[in-house]
């Protein structure tokens, strides 16, 4: 369960990334952080969770990884997606490995499989324009292709 801070100065200091990586970026941070945070009363109940408290705390749903699979057919599973796929690394991303990027061009050739300079794990916070030109320029190809309706 997430922490519930007693103040909303106090919550909105413990915004961070995670993975943990620097942000050349502040000012997205400052904007986003506040608007991470929901204020709780003790004995509300949200989803699953009832409050024990009343104070500040993140909007994270805790249910994001339920089904979430993790093991050795994912190679499988990423080759036969029947929808349209992508993959983008920040080049500077400790996930990222130019041997992850060349397997996963053999193993599925349609999809675009990319790297964005100057980039660590966010790279949307690292590099905004770079981030949505290259969502943009793969949403218009599919567009092209009739993929998107």
């Amino acid at each position: 369960a997430t922490k519930i801070y007693t103040n909303f100065d106090e919550a909105k200091s413990r915004f961070r990334l995670a993975p943990l990586q620097p942000c050349a970026n502040g000012f997205i941070l400052d904007y986003i952080g506040p608007l991470s945070l929901r204020e709780v009363t003790a004995g509300e109940t949200r989803g699953k969770r009832t409050f024990e408290e009343s104070g500040w705390t993140w909007k994270f749903d805790h249910s994001i990884f339920n089904g979430l699979r993790m093991g050795s057919d994912h190679a499988d599973i990423y080759a036969n997606l029947a929808c349209k796929g992508a993959t983008m690394f920040g080049l500077e991303s400790k996930d990222y490995e130019p041997e992850k990027l060349d397997f996963l061009r053999r193993l599925a050739p349609e999809k675009p499989a990319f790297t964005i300079p100057g980039a660590q794990h966010h790279i949307m916070l690292d590099q905004p324009h770079a981030f949505a030109a290259a969502v943009g320029a793969i949403m218009a190809q599919w567009s092209a292709e009739g993929a998107l309706g």
